[in-house]
């Protein structure tokens, strides 16, 4: 029980955080430098999953024809759907991009959700996973106020274990603990000057399971006399 109410209080924590106006600068700027990742991502639907209801629901960039924004409320999801839990009411292969921001590292399921994320993308999506980067001198903005840190290794781990290939990893956010719009470097690769930037983005597709191969049939060569058929 001790566990369970400590992990509330910590939810509850990480809630309030998110939605301060620090968050929301934060996300802002994720979004702006995640915008050239989107427009390579073809297909129709999209979902996209944010911390908070006051953070920005709108994702600029993608080609899709629709995106279903959802927020984190009161454990379950909630926004242009309401979906309780970490359930995602949405049948097999439904999206073919989903854009997951700061949802992993305080979800008190993350492999139940991880496993979500797997089923509701077609076999050709793209998942963009944006987190906290818990060795960023911006973590000073952050730390002891609710949000906990994913390191990118144990996600990358997390990630194939439910399913999927990550392809490329980025640093995103700014690298000092103030955010100036102004200045802010554009997306990096993760290594090795950018790792200590505010967050970082995984790109990861869905693993397919390679058909098994058709034993090959045994050549038979025709010999003087033998009718083939």
């Amino acid at each position: 029980m001790p566990v369970a109410v400590a992990a509330r209080q910590l939810d509850a924590r990480a809630d309030a955080w998110y939605g301060t106006a620090t968050a929301a600068a934060l996300v802002r700027e994720e979004q702006r430098q995640i915008a050239p990742l989107l427009t390579r991502c073809r297909g129709v639907r999209g979902l996209f999953l944010r911390p908070h209801a006051a953070l920005p629901a709108a994702l600029s960039g993608h080609l899709l024809q629709q995106i279903v924004a959802l927020a984190r409320v009161r454990g379950g999801w909630d926004g242009e759907a309401r979906m309780p839990g970490d359930a995602l009411a949405l049948q097999r292969d439904a999206v073919d991009l989903i854009v997951a921001l700061h949802t992993l590292a305080d979800a008190p399921r993350r492999a139940d959700l991880l496993l979500e994320y797997e089923r509701v993308l077609s076999s050709e999506g793209i998942l963009l996973v944006v987190e906290l980067n818990p060795w960023s001198p911006f973590r000073w903005r952050w730390l002891r106020r609710g949000p906990r840190a994913f390191g990118s290794g144990a996600c990358v781990h997390a990630l194939r274990e439910a399913g999927f290939d990550v392809v490329s990893r980025y640093a995103v956010g700014p690298l000092l603990p103030w955010l100036r719009p102004d200045r802010a470097a554009p997306l990096g690769r993760y290594f090795p000057n950018t790792v200590l930037r505010a967050g970082y983005v995984l790109l990861a597709r869905k693993r397919i399971a390679s058909p098994v191969a058709a034993r090959p049939r045994a050549r038979v060569s025709l010999q003087p006399g033998m009718l083939s058929g």
